[in-house]
């Protein structure tokens, strides 16, 4: 089996601008977010706390929700904080508290209901504008060759993305190969089917195999949602437009994320664990498109690799060719493996066929 792993940076190179990484989603916003208090606020914060001129998505919403978790712990009459800030307790704080709490609380709660929650709704919404739309066939013929690369070195491709939009769902279809993306249509509507991923992590490695025409030659997960999957009456149906409402999404926004609760989110990790331990078979190698390991959830399953697997990174750093030969140096933060080739000129024609070539002699003989 083999592991493909596409972040952010897996889109861009089909098109940067259609696509843009975290970083590149902060620039896209409309001015009036960019002019918007408490979005300059937490860019200089970022820029003086952190010396980050560039902060992106990822870290404006999870510093927002931090203001807003702070607000709403200061609204509250019942925590010990409010009762400290009072100039109660022994310890106190030695200014005597806060002289007018209760002009104090409305200023915090308008600050979190009046000002961080409209601007962090705004911010979300961006995501289906920007994610949205449909690559052109030609745009996706570096990943079609991978594609169909990855299966003639090995039957079972299991493919992880954080990424919202549809780009590996139209790649799959034009590359022409049996992955699985839960995707089911009829003469009535489009719903995501879960049930193949509740099938892989409910059933023995033994019992899979007699399943391909549910797990196919592997499953597309989309570990963060899609831009087009919407809650619906305990279901999940594919659409294309915003409802309005962030709850009727089936979506992880931008931000800090933890390990997911709910579902289909919480199978989905489970998913990949199982992947990653070998559990449906042992993993031949694993492949990093675009991904910059900021995901603590991800990165703690991502850790359980094992370290004599031959891995793949494809990533875009300035001043990299992507006719530069590759180094065996691992980007930042990435898991321990075994021999890595780290392609820093991006994810093109020339380093999926060199990778391709790599992978081929490497996994050979393992096998």
């Amino acid at each position: 089996m083999i592991l493909v792993f596409a972040g952010a940076g897996a889109s861009a190179s089909v098109d940067p601008k259609r696509y843009p990484t975290t970083l590149g989603f902060a620039e896209q916003l409309p001015q009036d977010i960019k002019q918007n208090a408490s979005f300059t606020n937490a860019l200089e914060f970022f820029s003086k706390m952190h010396n980050r001129t560039k902060p992106d998505i990822e870290d404006v919403l999870g510093a927002l929700d931090d203001l807003q978790a702070d607000c709403r712990k200061l609204t509250n009459s019942a925590t010990l904080t409010e009762w400290v800030l009072k100039g109660h307790g022994h310890n106190a704080l030695p200014v005597g508290g806060v002289s007018d709490w209760s002009s104090f609380q409305v200023s915090l709660a308008k600050l979190g209901v009046d000002y961080i929650d409209p601007l962090s709704d705004r911010i979300k919404a961006q995501v289906y504008d920007l994610y949205i739309a449909e690559p052109e066939i030609e745009q996706l013929a570096s990943w079609s060759l991978f594609l169909k690369g990855m299966l003639q070195m090995d039957s079972e491709i299991e493919i992880f993305t954080t990424n919202y939009d549809c780009v590996l769902e139209k790649a799959i279809d034009v590359a022409g190969v049996d992955i699985k993306t839960g995707r089911t249509f009829d003469n009535i509507r489009a719903e995501l089917d879960i049930d193949p991923w509740l099938l892989a992590t409910t059933h023995k490695k033994e019992e899979l195999a007699d399943m391909q025409g549910v797990l196919g030659n592997g499953l597309l997960t989309k570990l963060h949602g899609s831009v087009d999957w919407q809650r619906y009456r305990g279901r999940i149906k594919i659409s294309d437009v915003f409802a309005g409402d962030h709850q009727k999404h089936c979506i992880l926004y931008p931000g800090y994320k933890g390990e997911p609760t709910e579902e289909p989110f919480a199978v989905f990790h489970q998913h990949l664990r199982r992947v990653v331990n070998g559990v449906y078979a042992p993993l031949n190698a694993a492949v990093f498109i675009g991904f910059a390991f900021r995901d603590e959830a991800i990165n703690r399953i991502l850790e359980e690799i094992p370290e004599d697997t031959p891995t793949c990174f494809f990533t875009k750093s300035d001043g990299h060719s992507d006719k530069q030969p590759p180094s065996d140096t691992p980007p930042p933060d990435a898991p321990r493996t075994g021999e890595c080739i780290h392609f820093e000129g991006g994810f093109t024609g020339m380093t999926v066929r060199h990778c391709l070539g790599a992978l081929s002699s490497r996994i050979s003989t393992t096998s």
